[in-house]
């Protein structure tokens, strides 16, 4: 069984609560989708707190583009895995998450464009975690924020105002600073 931990990424134990408070919360057989995610680590660590909740109804969507390596671009430096797999985080993505396939679904399409695959009101939550820009951030939560449920959760990931100072002002100047929770540098807000 592989643990979160071990994934090559940048999602940490602060970040994980919220996660751990979504698997607590969210309706067993309810949706979320996870729009970037690299190798799976964040996902591996909400499916692990989902399991551990008895939550095995409850169905993920993790989405991305997943970067292809190209000839002398090693972005993936640090992860043996990776590396191993020359750079294919798509493949990592899916064997990481591979115990889980009944309950989750992974998608390569553009994170811009995947909100319309979704009905109004079809998933209790939403993270965000892609192109962290202002213009960007606007675009997910106005696109997402309509296709959760009453009670759900819009979150993100990357709340960092010295890094992604366009990412910190789109959400609190959407959602008013006061209505925005915060674990490690992920976000949330109820709808």
């Amino acid at each position: 069984m592989i643990d979160w931990h071990d994934i090559y990424g940048f999602f940490s134990d602060r970040d994980a609560e919220l996660y751990l408070k979504w698997a607590d919360e969210v309706p067993n057989g309810a949706t979320i989708v996870e729009l970037g995610t690299l190798c799976g680590r964040s996902a591996c660590c909400l499916m692990t707190a989902l399991e551990q909740a008895g939550k095995n109804r409850t169905q993920l969507v993790v989405v991305d583009r997943w970067p292809v390596a190209s000839p002398g671009h090693k972005w993936w430096e640090g992860s043996d895995e990776l590396a191993l797999l020359d750079g294919d985080p798509l493949t990592l993505t899916r064997m990481n998450l591979a115990r889980w396939k009944k309950q989750v679904s992974v998608v390569q399409f553009d994170v811009a464009a995947v909100s319309k695959m979704f009905l109004a009101e079809s998933v209790w939550g939403v993270m965000l975690d892609a192109n962290h820009t202002h213009e960007a951030t606007v675009q997910y939560t106005g696109e997402w924020m309509p296709k959760i449920v009453p009670g759900g959760y819009m979150g993100g990931h990357d709340y960092l105002p010295d890094s992604y100072p366009g990412l910190v002002k789109a959400v609190d100047d959407t959602y008013g600073k006061e209505r925005v929770n915060h674990y490690g540098c992920c976000w949330e807000v109820k709808k």
